[in-house]
């Protein structure tokens, strides 16, 4: 599993997945790896919206993922096979 800190907030997530930050828009976007070939990483639907709020976070889960919350903090998001 793979570890990201966003906005004081811990996310553990599979190794096929990876995700993209907007700062702009205070969002997260989490996608599937579907192949790499030659370099070229070609990613499948996005999996899961999060929203970033001053105290708070909105997770807008999208396709194919499971979001298991440990604590007031931190979650473990798993693709589904």
């Amino acid at each position: 599993m793979k570890k990201t800190i966003l906005k004081n907030y811990t996310f553990y997530y599979d190794d096929e997945m990876t995700y993209f930050y907007d700062s702009k828009c205070n969002k997260a976007l989490f996608v599937k790896i579907f192949d790499i070939k030659n370099k070229i990483i070609n990613y499948d639907g996005a999996q899961l919206i999060i929203y970033f709020n001053e105290n708070s976070i909105k997770l807008n889960p999208l396709w194919n993922v499971n979001i298991i919350q440990k604590n007031s903090g931190s979650y473990i998001l798993k693709s589904e096979n």
